[in-house]
């Protein structure tokens, strides 16, 4: 997220305005479902799990 210029309020306002454009895909490794969330407005895509209903986990964060 660094390298990006991508800070953890990027991260908590791309939760609140993004789009989940697919469905879910289980991670091979962990079993986890893996979701994709993007922002045209922010230009920032991220890829991440959920651990439970309160809780998520950042796997991949992309700046367009």
């Amino acid at each position: 997220m660094k390298q990006y210029g991508i800070d953890n309020n990027d991260i908590l306002e791309l939760g609140r305005t993004g789009i989940v454009l697919k469905e879910p895909e289980a991670d091979i490794k962990t079993g986890e479902w893996l979701y994709r969330i993007e922002s045209d407005k922010l230009g920032i895509k991220a890829q991440f799990v959920c651990i439970s209903e309160h809780c998520t986990r950042i796997i991949t964060v992309i700046k367009d």
